[in-house]
């Protein structure tokens, strides 16, 4: 009984590591190149494969998708005169004795002033969300590769 409790007790740790330093960075060099495919088919691409296929919350992308959707909606509910488009048409309706081409720098000085006020919640809230769905689904492809490598999977 001692006997088969300290066998699954050292299958839990996983595959003994390679002996020698040149088969150890072979398989560190595999390990990290089979993660970073993962992140960039889970940040980028629809037809998934391997971890990716069998865990959805994987897919950063798909994810992403909906927290860019948010952020829209809320760009959405600024003024209208307070985007790109209207911008431009209180520069041009602004305009003073400036040179073809150019902009009072009072009025775009302002006009661009209270322009990043307005995005700028928005924007935060998009970059701490993106921050953590990054952070969580590279937590998450790295745990699935270690999983079985006890020692690894704690850390």
């Amino acid at each position: 009984a001692a006997l088969r409790e300290t066998q699954e007790s050292l299958n839990g740790l996983g595959d003994a590591p390679p002996e020698t330093t040149p088969k150890r960075r072979k398989l560190l060099r595999e390990s990290a190149g089979a993660i970073t495919r993962d992140v960039r088919d889970a940040s980028y691409f629809t037809m998934y494969q391997g971890v990716l296929a069998e865990n959805k919350e994987l897919r950063m992308v798909a994810r992403y998708r909906k927290g860019a959707s948010r952020f829209s909606d809320s760009v959405l509910k600024l003024k209208p005169e307070r985007t790109v488009e209207g911008i431009k048409a209180l520069v041009a309706e602004l305009r003073g004795r400036e040179l073809p081409g150019m902009a009072n720098p009072a009025v775009m000085r302002v006009l661009v002033t209270d322009f990043v006020k307005r995005w700028q919640a928005p924007v935060a809230v998009l970059l701490r969300e993106t921050e953590a769905l990054v952070v969580e689904g590279c937590h998450g492809i790295i745990a699935n590769h270690v999983k079985g490598e006890g020692r690894l999977q704690a850390r």
